[in-house]
């Protein structure tokens, strides 16, 4: 018999999760340099380092070296996956203490979901439709992109001026074939637009969110970008009804497990391409105009998945437990419980990595109330998988531990 899982706000973990969220698409934990073995494509081959990294061996090293636009040592590239509505990017970054980016109000890009209007060599920056996950400046910046899709003949330009539009942008009539993103005008939530001739006749057409708040400071602390900082991004397509895009798309961040940034009235796609879906995933740092100096970023633990994996209960900014790691277990035969065990019988706790590898266990008697159990130093900072084992009851979560 299984029991509910509730979430407990105890030091050392992270988040909580259920296992029955949506489906992985593909994983990658850096361990090793044969990227291409595991899908990646578009001359994958990266620096990894032993030095940092949340778990395993090793991690994805980015170095930008002064004046370069892309990571010295390369990148894993491309990977397609099995065609999605939504998709799910999870992962781990920390920044080295000089990191600057670009030191303009934009750029590095970092992360791209594109889609199967798209061939699988696709710019990725003139398309019919690319995302953007990255950071500028340290405030977190989501964006869209989808120049291709741009109506010419009536094009809205960033200080609300227009170029053609048979004279009067207020009256052209746009039809479904138009950009959902800026040069065409906008619908739904919107923070930020930028439309551009880019000299050759076409125009960037794109939109963007920004944090409200800085989330990787210079400073030691909770949000320091020198700590590694688990994240998730997902975006949801909107629906297309009577040949229509309705926006009802969605786009949500979070940071360390707190929902930051939330949108849901969001236009990916219009009636022309209502089977629009995400179809490809590329890792691209960059920096158009050169890195200002010597700087690092690490990724660790990526995944992308169809959804997220949704907390059971509450929601909030958890900190780390300064060292501690601690799994309460609930001894308690009422309902609502964590790990739902009964009182006074023995049951068994186990961690095991994202490999499935079990790299802990334990036996314990318990009482009633809660058994606080301690989890040893090595396991260190990342994803793992908690299961509680009781006569024959079987009781598993994901966990999050950050040391």
């Amino acid at each position: 018999m299984r029991r509910s899982l509730r979430l407990m706000r105890i030091p050392g973990i992270l988040a909580l999760f259920s296992l029955a969220q949506g489906a992985v698409l593909f994983q990658e934990d850096f361990e090793n340099t044969a990227f291409s073995s595991r899908g990646w494509y578009d001359s994958p081959q990266a620096t990894l380092s032993t030095q940092n990294h949340v778990s395993g061996g090793s991690c994805f090293e980015c170095f930008f070296k002064t004046g370069s636009q892309k990571c010295a040592g390369g990148t894993p590239g491309r990977h397609l996956f099995t065609e999605s509505e939504s998709v799910y990017l999870s992962f781990w970054v920390k920044y080295s203490a000089n990191y600057v980016g670009s030191g303009k109000p934009y750029h590095p890009h970092l992360f791209h979901f594109v889609t199967n209007k798209d061939n699988q060599w696709v710019g990725p920056s003139f398309t019919h439709l690319t995302t953007y996950t990255e950071q500028v400046g340290g405030v977190v910046r989501i964006a869209l992109q989808d120049g291709l899709n741009n109506d010419t003949n009536c094009i809205l330009l960033n200080n609300n001026s227009f170029v053609r539009c048979n004279g009067n942008y207020s009256t052209y009539k746009f039809t479904e074939a138009r950009s959902v993103c800026s040069c065409n005008g906008f619908s739904g939530d919107l923070d930020g637009r930028d439309c551009f001739n880019q000299g050759d006749g076409t125009y960037y057409s794109a939109r963007y969110w920004d944090s409200p708040d800085t989330m990787f400071k210079n400073s030691p602390g909770r949000f320091y970008k020198g700590d590694w900082h688990f994240i998730g991004c997902y975006f949801q397509m909107n629906s297309v009804s009577g040949g229509i895009g309705v926006p009802d798309g969605i786009i949500r961040y979070w940071y360390d497990d707190s929902l930051i940034m939330d949108y849901s009235h969001i236009l990916f796609r219009t009636g022309v391409n209502p089977d629009m879906r995400f179809n490809q995933f590329l890792i691209a740092p960059y920096i158009g105009d050169g890195s200002p100096v010597d700087q690092y970023l690490w990724i660790d633990d990526l995944a992308v998945s169809t959804s997220r994996p949704t907390a059971l209960d509450g929601r909030g900014p958890l900190f780390p437990g300064g060292g501690r790691a601690i799994i309460d277990v609930m001894v308690n035969n009422a309902p609502p419980c964590a790990f739902g065990v009964a009182a006074f019988k023995p049951f068994t706790l186990e961690l095991a990595n994202v490999r499935g590898q079990v790299i802990w266990h334990s036996r314990f008697n318990a009482g009633s109330g809660h058994s606080s159990v301690r989890i040893p130093a090595q396991a260190g900072s990342g994803l793992y998988f908690a299961t509680v084992r009781q006569q024959g009851n079987i009781d598993s979560r994901k966990v999050v531990l950050l040391r």
